[in-house]
């Protein structure tokens, strides 16, 4: 199962969810204004997948 990270800033400024399985990352939600915003989307992510 992928694991969800959070990354960034980008060259915006924006944070970014990627998708990590293995060697394949995927980014799939970005946009993010500051860390804290990303990082509570990517916990609200891990939530739904239990």
């Amino acid at each position: 199962m992928a694991e969800i990270e959070v990354r960034g800033p980008d060259e915006r400024g924006d944070w970014f969810l990627v998708a990590v399985d293995g060697e394949q990352e995927t980014t799939f939600a970005e946009g993010y204004s500051t860390e804290a915003e990303a990082q509570a989307a990517a916990a609200a992510m891990r939530m739904k997948r239990l």
